[in-house]
């Protein structure tokens, strides 16, 4: 029996869920990321992952507040609809400044290894994401999972917002990194591996012998 518990177990083990990615701030300052603004944080991965949900620590002011989200794999002045990983997708903020939720911009991915960007847009202009230094901020980073850089724009020093498409923005230079003061705060959950995953016809033989010699045992 503990023969089958293990090789069972080692199947199982395909799968893992977990964290990629997460920048969690304790008393949290703010940026805007709404009409004349716009906001983008990014990541990286090495390995496939699914069910992959991103969310964002967001605020309003007032709220509630609508926005959209964009999910690209790159950001900049080059940067078209062609590039859209999945469809932009809409999110509402409920909470009020000072009070940050945490708002589910993507779920449901499945995510090969490459760059994600996110950029999130509004009409108006209290939209808010939140924002810690070294000394509030916790990063967690998954084997294989790197948090890339953070972009800004305002129209303002050599920066540009695009309206139409906020992934297309001429972003300033990034306003964060690890070595920097400041961090956005979100986080990427998912599964590593693949939850239909088939194991190879090895590990089947394997249980099966398990299995097998588990009856025989018991006949």
């Amino acid at each position: 029996m503990r023969l089958v518990f293990l090789l069972l177990s080692a199947w199982a083990s395909v799968v893992q869920a977990g964290t990629l990615t997460s920048t969690i701030v304790n008393s949290p300052g703010w940026t805007n990321t709404g009409q004349g603004f716009s906001a983008a944080f990014s990541f990286s991965t090495t390995a496939m992952y699914t069910n992959v949900s991103i969310e964002a620590f967001l605020a309003a002011t007032p709220s509630p507040l609508s926005g959209l989200a964009f999910l690209t794999s790159q950001v900049g002045p080059t940067t078209t609809a062609a590039n859209n990983i999945v469809a932009p997708q809409p999110f509402t903020v409920t909470s009020e400044l000072p009070t940050f939720q945490w708002v589910t911009l993507f779920t449901g991915l499945t995510l090969g290894p490459g760059s994600y960007f996110i950029t999130l847009s509004s009409d108006t202009f209290s939209l808010l994401l939140a924002l810690g230094n070294t000394s509030t901020t916790t990063i967690t980073e998954a084997p294989g999972v790197t948090r890339g850089l953070d972009y800004f724009a305002n129209n303002q020093g050599g920066t540009s917002v695009n309206a139409a498409f906020a992934p297309g923005s001429t972003f300033g230079n990034a306003v964060n990194t690890k070595t920097q003061p400041d961090f956005y705060s979100y986080r990427v959950t998912g599964d590593l591996g693949s939850s239909a995953s088939v194991p190879e016809p090895g590990s089947m033989a394997l249980v099966g012998l398990g299995l097998a010699l588990l009856m025989r045992r018991r006949g």
